[in-house]
């Protein structure tokens, strides 16, 4: 339950930051945080990995300078990188969502669905928004998938 709800809160946001240059991207040990729960990032950079019988999770792989030192740690706790998955997309993609939020308005639309409701306050809820939600995951996962086989050919 503990990493479900880590994947739910971390997941929708984890290929979103366009970060340029890491602040301090320095190595750090991995450590078990609890039960299937380990930290692997650096000093600054917080990546988690999650195990499970199915396949296994990292949350946030930080930079790509992160990304070896990552690798290492998770090599360094005894599990295989090659058994991680994207499960976190299936997860998103699952999801019921009506009310489409996020951490930044751009995510959503939500200043043209504030200023819509303004306008006509009569008239639908523009936050009551699952296709906007779709298409949003979708966008993120595919952004995924291709810095994923990018740097696979790397």
């Amino acid at each position: 339950m503990v990493a479900f709800k880590i994947l739910l809160a971390a997941a929708a946001t984890a290929t979103l930051g366009g970060h340029s240059s890491p602040p301090d991207n320095q190595p750090a040990e991995p450590f078990r945080i609890a039960d299937n729960v380990y930290y692997v990032g650096s000093s600054d950079i917080g990546s988690y990995l999650i195990t499970t019988p199915e396949g296994h999770v990292i949350i946030d792989g930080g930079y790509p300078e992160t990304a070896p030192m990552i690798e290492a740690h998770v090599a360094q706790l005894e599990f295989k990188i090659a058994d991680v998955k994207t499960v976190a997309y299936e997860v998103l993609n699952a999801l019921d969502c009506h009310i489409f939020l996020g951490a930044h308005a751009g995510y959503y639309g939500g200043r043209e669905k504030a200023a819509t409701m303004r306008e006509h306050p009569d008239g639908p809820n523009t936050f009551v928004d699952p296709e906007g939600y779709k298409r949003f995951i979708k966008r993120a996962e595919q952004r995924f998938l291709d810095q994923l086989a990018s740097e696979k050919r790397h």
